[in-house]
């Protein structure tokens, strides 16, 4: 998107937010559930989301969002 208006923004970030709370939340990215099982999984997540908000904004493809 080129020029996203003021309220296609606030949507967006909205939406990150909440997946970002919803990801903060989740038992399966709490040491104290899961232990030594899936160290990584909430950086892996967090990364995940990252690369799709941008691959979501252009028609790039993945692999060259490294």
């Amino acid at each position: 998107m080129k020029d996203p208006s003021w309220s296609e923004i606030r949507h967006f970030v909205k939406f990150l937010d909440l997946q970002l709370k919803s990801c903060e939340e989740s038992v399966f990215t709490d040491r104290n559930f899961i232990g030594d099982v899936m160290a990584g999984l909430k950086g892996f997540v967090v990364k995940f989301m990252i690369c799709m908000s941008r691959v979501s904004d252009s028609n790039l493809p993945l692999a060259t969002l490294r």
